[in-house]
């Protein structure tokens, strides 16, 4: 049987990079009910590299111990970030999503800080299948 396994580490994918945004998918429900608004119950929050000043990178870069474990956790620390800041406090089960767009060489990649990144590690397999297909 051939296996394959992919490995991916935030502290990685974020280590080779520059972050460009950071983006927090936020999903509130409306206070009123039947008050269905366009901008009453989703939002994104993002802050960008080059509104933010100097120490982007080093910020963004710092989230990375505090924003592990569970996707509970994650999002409990998260919001715990968000909300020692002066623009707005947060509660952890309206985090949807967390992105941060990173430039390396000239390219641009996304690491997701709430679920699975896309970015995987490829291993070669010198192993040689007959052609039924079947192993030993």
């Amino acid at each position: 049987m051939v296996r394959s396994k992919s490995f991916t580490n935030i502290r990685h994918e974020l280590d080779n990079g520059t972050p460009v945004e950071l983006k927090v998918t936020l999903n509130r429900p409306g206070k009123k009910l039947g008050s269905k608004s366009l901008f009453s119950s989703t939002g994104i929050f993002a802050v960008r590299g080059s509104e933010y000043g100097d120490n982007f990178e080093k910020d963004v870069k710092g989230l990375v111990p505090h924003v592990k474990g569970s996707l509970e956790a994650r999002k409990a620390a998260l919001a715990n970030i968000m909300s020692q800041g002066d623009l707005m406090d947060i509660d952890d089960e309206y985090i949807a999503g967390c992105t941060v767009l990173m430039r390396q060489d000239g390219h641009q990649y996304t690491v997701y800080l709430l679920g699975d990144s896309n970015v995987s590690t490829k291993f070669p397999l010198s192993v040689h299948v007959p052609s039924n297909g079947l192993l030993d």
